[in-house]
């Protein structure tokens, strides 16, 4: 499945892979945040735009937050843009407290 963002970050099935393609070509459109930590890490939050896996409710696991920097990168992924806004912040809570 191909996935898009509407104008309000929610995330839209598409089976047109020319639209799904067009929308990729936009980093800013598909980047939710983007921290850089004392230089140390980087935690990022971007739109996938393909299903990885499903949540617990069967729901697409649409977005990502990584953080970069770290001997183990860390990653977690969820279905709603309002839960990758929550993973994020919580990214950056963790790693700001470690440096």
């Amino acid at each position: 499945m191909y996935y898009i963002l509407d104008d309000f970050g929610n995330s839209i099935e598409t089976k047109d892979v020319t639209v799904w393609a067009e929308f990729f070509k936009d980093v800013e459109k598909r980047t939710l945040a983007l921290d850089n930590i004392k230089s140390m890490f980087q935690v990022s939050t971007v739109f996938l735009r393909l299903e990885h896996g499903e949540d617990s409710d069967g729901n697409p696991l649409l977005w990502e937050t990584m953080v970069f920097g770290s001997d183990e990168e860390e990653c977690i992924r969820a279905a709603s843009k309002e839960d990758a806004e929550l993973n994020h912040q919580n990214m950056v809570s963790k790693y700001t407290a470690m440096t």
